[in-house]
């Protein structure tokens, strides 16, 4: 799902007052859904995921992996609305609104997890954070966690679901008649984390 969001910047670096905010989101959302994680914005990378907050990264350019920003965003203080120049003080400039948006995955609806963390967000500096319909987002790739309790080696936790997954598809593709579009189709690749 894709998030349209945006944040006031009002520290004297905004630039790291951005990842933090991302950060908050992160770390409020997760305290909703658990398993929110932040995907890349292009639908088609793979990587990077960002699954705890930690994980936003300060760099911008590796940011704007998973961070949509438009291409006039700025993070210099601006001057009010309808105002000239000549008419602004120092003390008068405006601090930016920056306007992003991000792709997230989440076992709660999307909108349920901006409703719970909106007043945190907005006592921090955000302005809006609302869902936003995409029909041209299309991900390529769905992330599951599943956990175990289990003290075998790791190749035979990935090895159980993956086994679990292919008798799964089998069996549906018995029931289907030719009309399971996932026949014959590679289980995903898994990994293990601890």
């Amino acid at each position: 799902m894709f998030l349209d969001m945006s944040t006031v910047l009002s520290t004297d670096d905004p630039h790291t007052e951005f990842t933090m905010s991302i950060r908050l989101f992160l770390k409020e959302g997760q305290k909703v859904d658990p398993n929110l994680i932040i995907l890349p914005v292009n639908g088609v990378d793979e990587e990077p995921i960002i699954s705890m907050p930690d994980q936003a990264p300060l760099n911008q350019t590796d940011l704007q992996a998973n961070v949509k920003l438009p291409c006039n965003a700025s993070f210099e203080k601006c001057k009010p609305w309808g105002k000239k120049w000549e008419e602004v003080d120092e003390e008068d400039m405006q601090d930016p609104e920056v306007k992003f948006g991000l792709t997230i995955a989440s076992d709660i609806h999307p909108e349920v997890i901006c409703d719970r963390i909106c007043a945190e967000w907005e006592r921090n500096g955000g302005k809006k954070i609302f869902v936003k319909e995409l029909r041209t987002h299309d991900p390529k790739h769905a992330v599951v966690l599943y956990e175990f309790y289990n003290k075998n080696n790791l190749e035979t936790i990935v090895a159980e679901p993956e086994q679990l997954l292919t008798q799964a598809r089998d069996a549906e593709s018995l029931n289907a008649m030719g009309d399971f579009k996932w026949d014959g189709m590679d289980i995903p690749v898994m990994g293990c984390t601890s």
